[in-house]
Parts: structure tokens; C-alpha cells; sequence
């Protein structure tokens, strides 16, 4: 979202035009609103996950210390 608004904006300064009419089309609530939702996601795929993971991992593997790793990882993979 961010590098279309840049490259939106670099395309309106390139004409001359000013500020282009499809910017301000990026500008509503569904685009904020959207964008909001899209920032939570990704702060959870990507920042949340791996800990709840690591966690489901050492839990599993506090619980049953004689499975090897690997499959420690495919299980929790699989729940």
C-alpha cells in the first residue's frame, strides 16, 4: 500500500499535475480500515507465530523428552 501511494505520488510529480486524482482515491475509510487489518495479520504471521511455535515445540518436548526434534516440529506442525 505504501509503495503504491510513493509510486503514485512520483507519477503525479513526473506529469506536473500536482497530487494525481487516484491518490485521493487511496485516501477512505475502507483503505484505512483495510490497511489496519493487513498490519495486524502480518504483525502476527510474522512476529506472534514463531513464539507460539517455539512454545508448542518446548512445551511438546518437555512432555515426551525421548521423541527426536524432528518429529517434535512435524507434530506441532500438523496441530
Amino acid at each position: 500500500m505504501v509503495l503504491l501511494t510513493v509510486l503514485l505520488v512520483l507519477t503525479a510529480w513526473i506529469e506536473g499535475n500536482g497530487m494525481s486524482y487516484i491518490y485521493y482515491d487511496l485516501i477512505s475509510p475502507f483503505n484505512a480500515v483495510l490497511s489496519a487489518i493487513c498490519g495486524i495479520i502480518v504483525f502476527f504471521t510474522g512476529y506472534r507465530f514463531p513464539r507460539i511455535f517455539s512454545r508448542m515445540v518446548a512445551d511438546y518436548k518437555s512432555e515426551y523428552p525421548d521423541v527426536p526434534e524432528k518429529y517434535v516440529i512435524q507434530i506441532c506442525r500438523e496441530n
